[in-house]
């Protein structure tokens, strides 16, 4: 019996490489440029809007400097906004006080908010003069120049300037026509930084297209925006608020507690010299470490003035400018109980304008 052997060819595996055409070609360098530019896009817009709000950021900075509340900050973002330039070229012209000044008083002129008061007081925290921590007793103490703003029937109406001044007369510029008649009563708001606002009373004696002739009556009324100081001696305790904060010892997550006899927590005893609305001017009855000062952020004290109970505050202390041992207590927020209790302790002390500690 024969067997039939079939022998089967092995053929060996062939690598083949692909042909790439020139189409194959143009996908592959799209595929991989896409990621790329979508990459190189997303970094430019992030880098862009960075540097939108670093400038951003130094205009605000420059605003709360000159203690801009938020109506007036937005106001000076309206104004950047409406020139259409770049934010570094809107830094430039924050270095150009003559250009700034024009430009901003420009733009106000055109705003249609009622209360011209408020560009008023935005104007003086901006570009302060000399005179500006003067108080108004009379037309002496306004300056050639100085804005104001002007309002009869009971609304503020105009923006206008000090053009020149007798001691009972003001010759005041306006943008546009003053709605008047003469001997009509009209009332003429100024705003001093850190003091407050002066509205002068009288009547318009002449008038034109874009000015009048204000006639004084003698009347100076102070309004709003004042801040009151007044010498006021008692005994207060200082602890780091900080410092009874439950602290965990990482190494062993376990919580770490401190005792109330720990010298930490024995109170610094100090004497006040003057109250304000905003802080209080002390000095500690023993020396002070000033370093141990420094090591906390936030202080509690505990006060007790006139016939109310002694109550506890959170602020901040610093050094004072006025002598090397007297240091400023600054409350963070008080309860509105406890502002009106040290409002009223202010009042009763023969209280004065403050002033800088």
């Amino acid at each position: 019996m024969m067997v039939n052997m079939i022998t089967l060819a092995y053929e060996p595996m062939v690598w083949v490489w692909p042909v790439f055409h020139n189409s194959t070609l143009w996908i592959l360098l799209i595929l991989i440029l896409i990621p790329v530019l979508f990459v190189y896009i997303a970094l430019r817009i992030q880098k862009r809007y960075a540097n939108i709000t670093l400038n951003w950021n130094k205009i605000l900075k420059y605003g709360y400097k000159r203690k801009l509340n938020n109506t007036e900050v937005l106001l000076l973002k309206k104004f950047f906004d409406s020139l259409g330039i770049s934010l570094q070229e809107n830094l430039s012209i924050l270095l150009d006080k003559h250009k700034f000044s024009s430009l901003f008083y420009s733009f106000l002129i055109t705003e249609t908010m009622a209360n011209k008061e408020v560009f008023v007081r935005l104007l003086s925290k901006l570009f302060p003069e000399n005179e500006h921590h003067l108080e108004i007793k009379s037309l002496n103490d306004i300056r050639l120049g100085e804005v104001c703003s002007i309002e009869y029937d009971t609304k503020v109406r105009h923006l206008g300037n000090v053009l020149k001044k007798t001691s009972d007369e003001l010759l005041i510029s306006i943008e546009g026509e003053i709605v008047s008649t003469i001997d009509q009563p009209i009332h003429i708001y100024f705003f001093r930084v850190g003091l407050c606002g002066y509205v002068l009373s009288g009547m318009v004696k002449r008038y034109k297209t874009d000015g009048f002739l204000f006639s004084w009556d003698g009347q100076i009324t102070e309004k709003g925006d004042q801040h009151i100081m007044s010498e006021i001696v008692t005994s207060i305790t200082l602890l780091p608020w900080d410092i009874d904060l439950v602290e965990v010892d990482l190494t062993s997550k376990k919580r770490v507690e401190y005792t109330k006899d720990s010298i930490l927590f024995k109170p610094i005893e100090a004497i006040t010299i003057s109250f304000s609305e905003q802080a209080i001017l002390f000095n500690f009855k023993s020396e002070t470490d000033s370093q141990y000062l420094k090591k906390y952020d936030i202080w509690d004290l505990e006060l007790k003035i006139g016939n109310s109970k002694s109550f506890h505050l959170k602020g901040k202390i610093y050094a004072s400018k006025s002598k090397n041992d007297n240091y400023i207590y600054k409350w963070l927020k008080p309860l509105e109980s406890e502002m009106v209790q040290i409002l009223d302790e202010i009042k009763k002390n023969k209280p004065i304008n403050a002033v800088i500690l």
